[in-house]
């Protein structure tokens, strides 16, 4: 059953931003990492343990996680003042927003990181081939061992339960081991009264670990560790009472760090930080109470800002700006209390003003235009409270007049109404009362040719002579 990991293969998991302190990193390697190789792995031990006793119980990856000691931005600290709309205004590639950190740089996550390489160079027993010992009582309370196995007769389950007396049901309560169906370790746990309390560890069938932590109460509770099913590490997170809490770092399995986010009591808090593969920031938001509160920032790959707003207990508030890959201008504007107010720029990707507008409390309101990619006006209008006021003229996209209506009342069309058909010969014209046709009208075909079955006098929308 005792299997262990090639050297050629381990390395190949743990190599990135490893190359300073492992041997053969950053070298070509032979062979990609066997899914079915079983490594060894040195595992704390859980009560009723026959073979490690005198593994370390209380292994912690976490403790206290550093804020600053990299260069990472404290929750604390202050938003960065969003920049004036100067139309001249062009961002940095990243400004003071930080690269994502190395991991083996970072004292709280070493142990984490380094886990399935270090107990895989110890010699230690296969946890596969352990075996649980049988308790008569556990936490001073009698309790009866028991074994499921696998169809094919494999040890599948080996755990404790109370006894059941006066015509209670039996409980979980004791030490409770697990095994896959190919033989490999499932996961480690103990119950008190029903429910998960204390160590937990879990392994990945392919024989890797795939997290460890604590139970109290059937929730999860204090640090823990979480690995992809290579090896690699994947999150490392602290719990209070069943809820995030704490900083939470997330990693691609290459073993770059991909996020790092502050939690209080299950609601984001802080900073919430994301990397590419290749350590350039995507992503960068302030939260508070589970609200973001603060800075939003987003990139364009490696270096180009996409995105910058800000945010306050959950409202958008201030300049939002948005850029092109090319770094460009793509949209400017202001948000008050999360809606749109005041003149919002749009341009398209080479550059062309597409489209002008004004807003109260994110409805239209003032003067709206919109041009084409190549610059040509294609809508020109006001409107009030969302609603279209006055005249409200569209055009086609070569510049030719397309409608042109009024709105003597917001929302309501009201006087003189005109279309045209693409090739510039009139379509309509006539007047709207109420949204609907009224007094004479006047049709024409394509080519010109007036349509005496269309026209005429019209009463609240309805034809009612010529």
């Amino acid at each position: 059953m005792t299997t262990r990991l090639a050297a050629s293969g381990l390395t190949t998991i743990l190599c990135f931003g490893f190359t300073a302190l492992l041997p053969g990193c950053g070298e070509p390697q032979d062979a990609e990492p066997d899914a079915s190789a079983r490594p060894v792995i040195e595992v704390p031990p859980s009560e009723g343990a026959e073979v490690l006793d005198n593994a370390d119980p209380a292994l912690s990856p976490m403790g206290s996680l550093p804020g600053t000691d990299f260069g990472m931005e404290s929750a604390s600290a202050a938003s960065p003042q969003a920049p004036a709309l100067d139309p001249d205004y062009k961002p940095s590639a990243h400004d003071d927003v930080p690269m994502a950190p190395d991991p083996t740089q970072v004292p709280e996550l070493a142990d984490a990181v380094w886990k399935v390489f270090l107990a895989s160079s110890t010699g230690s027993p296969d946890p596969s081939l352990e075996r649980l010992s049988a308790l008569s009582t556990y936490d001073g309370v009698p309790v009866e061992f028991y074994e499921e196995s696998w169809p094919d007769g494999d040890l599948r389950l080996q755990g404790h339960r109370t006894l059941g007396t006066d015509g209670s049901s039996p409980t979980l309560h004791g030490p409770e081991w697990r095994w896959y169906d190919n033989g490999q370790v499932q996961l480690r746990r103990n119950y008190k009264g029903g429910q998960s309390n204390g160590r937990f560890d879990e392994w990945h069938e392919s024989g890797f670990k795939k997290s460890e932590g604590h139970f109290v109460n059937d929730q999860l509770s204090g640090d823990w560790s979480r690995w992809h099913s290579m090896g690699s590490l994947w999150k490392v997170q602290h719990w209070l009472n069943g809820l995030d809490h704490g900083k939470q770092w997330v990693f691609f399995d290459s073993g770059a760090v991909s996020q790092l986010v502050e939690w209080d009591q299950g609601k984001k808090s802080g900073a919430d930080h994301n990397w590419n593969k290749r350590g350039f920031p995507i992503e960068d938001s302030q939260w508070k109470n589970g609200k973001r509160h603060g800075h939003h920032l987003q990139w364009h790959g490696r270096e180009k800002r996409a995105v910058e707003k800000h945010f306050v207990d959950g409202k958008a508030q201030g300049p939002w700006l948005e850029w092109w890959p090319d770094g460009t201008e793509r949209l400017s504007g202001q948000m008050e209390n999360g809606k749109r107010t005041g003149e919002w720029l749009v341009w398209s990707d080479a550059g062309v003003l597409i489209t002008r507008e004004n807003y109260l409390e994110g409805e239209f309101h003032g003067a709206r235009k919109a041009w084409s990619n190549e610059g040509i006006l294609i809508f020109e209008g006001s409107f009030e409270g969302g609603q279209p006021v006055q005249v409200q003229k569209s055009y086609f996209a070569g510049g030719g007049p397309k409608t042109s209506q009024t709105y003597s009342t917001p929302g309501i069309q009201s006087g003189p109404m005109m279309a045209w058909h693409p090739n510039g010969k009139k379509a309509s014209e006539g007047e709207m009362l109420d949204g609907k046709r009224q007094g004479k009208w006047s049709l024409w075909d394509e080519s010109g040719k007036y349509l005496k079955a269309w026209s005429g006098t019209y009463e609240a929308g309805e034809r009612v002579g010529d």
